[in-house]
This record gives C-alpha cells, sequence and structure tokens, in this order.
C-alpha cells in the first residue's frame, strides 16, 4: 500500500478529529435528550455511536504515529500532531461518559423529584464543549480560553447539586436511590466538562505553541 504524504497524513487526522468531535457534540445532546425525555430505545443508536468513536481514536493514535515515525514533521506541524493525539483521548472519554449518563438514566423510573439543576448543569457542559470543537477546529482563541474560565463554574455547580442531593437523602431517605443516580449523572457531567477543558488547553498548544495545563484559569 502506498504510504502518505506529511500533508496526506495531516489532513487525514484532521478530517477523523473533526469528525469525532462533531460526534461528540450529537452524543452529549443525545444523552441530555435521554435523560430529560427518558427514551430507552435511543440507548441502542447512543451506544452505537461511541463505537465509532472508540474507532476513530484507534485510527487517528495509528495514523498520527505513521506520521511522527514516516515523516518526522517539525515546529507548526509537529505540535498539531501532538495537539490531534491529545485530544483524541478526551475526546473519546466525552464518549464514554455520556454512555455512562444513559446507562445511569436507564435507572430512573421515573423523574420522580426535582433535577437539582442537572438541566442547567446539561447547558452550561454543552456550551463549554461546543466552544472547545470551534476552539479546536477554528484556532477561536477567545473561545478556548472562555472555556477555561467556564471550568470552575461547572465544577461549582456540580458541587451545589451534590449538596442538594445529600440534603435531599437526609429529608426523603426512601428517595436515596434517585439522588444517587442525579449524583452520578452530575459527576458525569462535571468529567466532561473536564475534557473539554483538555480539548481547549490543546487547542492553545496548537495554535499559539502555548502550554496552559495546570494553571490557574481564573
Amino acid at each position: 500500500m502506498k504510504t502518505m504524504t506529511k500533508d496526506q497524513y495531516l489532513l487525514s487526522i484532521q478530517e477523523d478529529i473533526s469528525k469525532m468531535i462533531h460526534l461528540s457534540l450529537d452524543l452529549l445532546k443525545e444523552s441530555e435528550d435521554y435523560f430529560l425525555n427518558f427514551q430507552p430505545e435511543c440507548m441502542e443508536s447512543i451506544l452505537r455511536s461511541d463505537a465509532t468513536m472508540n474507532a476513530f481514536e484507534l485510527t487517528i493514535e495509528k495514523k498520527g504515529l505513521e506520521l511522527l515515525a514516516l515523516h518526522a514533521p517539525e515546529a507548526d506541524d509537529l505540535r498539531k500532531v501532538i495537539g490531534i493525539l491529545r485530544a483524541v483521548n478526551d475526546v473519546e472519554r466525552i464518549g464514554d461518559l455520556c454512555c455512562n449518563i444513559v446507562r445511569t438514566t436507564s435507572g430512573i423510573e421515573p423523574h420522580c423529584c426535582d433535577l437539582f439543576g442537572i438541566d442547567t448543569l446539561f447547558q452550561r457542559v454543552k456550551n463549554m464543549l461546543s466552544s472547545a470543537a470551534e476552539a479546536f477546529l477554528q484556532g477561536n482563541m477567545e473561545l478556548a480560553y472562555y472555556v477555561l474560565r467556564q471550568d470552575q463554574v461547572v465544577d461549582d455547580l456540580n458541587g451545589r447539586i451534590f449538596r442538594d442531593s445529600v440534603e435531599q437523602i437526609t429529608k426523603e431517605p426512601d428517595r436515596a436511590s434517585i439522588c444517587v443516580h442525579y449524583l452520578l449523572i452530575s459527576r458525569y457531567l462535571e468529567r466532561i466538562g473536564d475534557h473539554a477543558t483538555n480539548i481547549s488547553e490543546s487547542a492553545i498548544f496548537i495554535h499559539q505553541g502555548t502550554e496552559v495545563k495546570h494553571q490557574n484559569h481564573q
């Protein structure tokens, strides 16, 4: 089989990561719809999409490593490859977390108490992920830094949901099971926010050549 040129490899992995990121946006929206409307028939479609995400991850990693080994890219191209290989793991984890949300939701039948702000948390995290996607794919650095600042907002909302859920369990122990399910879903969403933050950090690394991981983004 004919070996691809450096530019062909770069174009191919950029196209693959773009498809993967857009699929992650769809999965998050579908998991929200599943949670809010409880439609068990949608689970199979969501799980299939996650399998596609897993396949993309393996393909991108293979192409990226081949590119590094065969063409030894430098400067901007090297940053681009490293940034994509870093981000692909975060995007794949988002798919896993969306599946965790729908599996956990399947244990709640029906939604019989206050959502504790999880609907708001979905909106916040969807906004973070869509902004991270534009930052990564279009080089919008304003959005990249916006996502970094939003990470603490999502952490705080997750903390509030935790406190409200524990209070509800204390007041009405018979509703403990559903509250625990909500705690898990809130935690999964908070982790998706973390991965969106990581994707934005990779975008900054690619487009600005700046490493901002583990820095205070307030």
